[in-house]
């Protein structure tokens, strides 16, 4: 069972709420009903991690809001993401696939200072997107403003 949590963000293993997913959205009434059926509503904490690298998974994610980072470990190399997956989508769809083996780290980030649609991605709220940001946030900005001058 999915541990629950009262703070932060609102994802579904499979679910809908008040602001449903547009990917479930998108499907014929009843299609979306019988689905429904299956799902259950979590709120999930920013920065939690939804499922690791390399382990056996068994739920599928339906973000409502904020986004969930695919971050993959290479070894001998930096964590590098590579993808987000806002509430036009689904987090776990290697399922659908027949494959149970997790191919990236899934981790919550928060609605708010970020607003994605569609590729485009906008900053509304710089202070909160930098308390959220890793510590090295003020490096990676000193660093391009040293190149871009």
């Amino acid at each position: 069972m999915l541990k629950q949590h009262t703070l932060d963000k609102h994802l579904l293993v499979g679910a809908a709420a008040q602001n449903e997913n547009r990917l479930i959205a998108t499907l014929p009434r009843k299609d979306r009903k019988q689905l429904l059926l299956h799902c259950t509503p979590v709120h999930l904490s920013l920065a939690e991690v939804l499922v690791d690298q390399g382990a056996v998974s068994t739920r599928i994610y339906f973000p409502l809001d904020g986004f969930v980072s695919l971050v993959t470990h290479g070894k001998g190399s930096p964590p590098l993401e590579v993808g987000m997956v806002g509430n036009e989508g689904a987090v776990g769809v290697h399922l659908v696939l027949g494959v149970a083996i997790v191919p990236t780290r899934a981790v919550v980030h928060g609605a708010g200072p970020i607003a994605y649609h569609r590729g485009d991605m906008h900053i509304t709220n710089r202070t909160g997107l930098e308390r959220a940001a890793c510590a090295c946030f003020a490096t990676d900005g000193q660093i391009y403003t040293q190149v871009m001058d």
